[in-house]
């Protein structure tokens, strides 16, 4: 597999890591970075960055790493721990590694940092695996 390719096949047609300025950094087997600049409209009524966008941030970086087996997945389980909260301006960081695979059933833990390397969030990410192969030529 070309994770080169695939890195190019997800940033351009995820539209909604578009929207949200998520980019997709590096890509390997098991394995996907992900980061957001954290914008004035991610911040919550708290001032603090919103829970939805570690959530999307953790979602688009362990869906990536699934693509990794060349199929597409849906989500079935999502464990989440937040630790800190951040500020508008931040850069954060989801790291996403593969720990297990059975079957159809593929699980990454998912690590959130900012520009400090301070984690902010943790989170368990389980997957099922579909029969539909990702087509890197197919235009969305």
């Amino acid at each position: 597999m070309d994770y080169d390719e695939l890195k190019n096949f997800c940033n351009s047609t995820d539209y909604f890591a578009q929207k949200q300025g998520i980019v997709l950094q590096a890509i390997g087997p098991g394995y996907a970075r992900a980061a957001k600049d954290i914008r004035p409209e991610d911040i919550s009524l708290s001032s603090s960055i919103h829970c939805g966008t570690f959530y999307c941030l953790s979602d688009i970086a362990a869906n990536a790493a699934l693509a990794t087996t060349g199929y597409y997945g849906s989500l079935v389980s999502f464990d989440f721990r937040h630790f800190a909260s951040g500020r508008s301006g931040d850069t954060l960081t989801a790291e996403a590694q593969e720990i297990q695979h059975q079957h159809k059933l593929y699980a990454y833990e998912v690590r959130i940092t900012n520009q400090d390397h301070l984690l902010l969030s943790t989170g368990t990410l389980t997957y099922l695996l579909t029969d539909q192969p990702i087509l890197f030529s197919m235009l969305f």
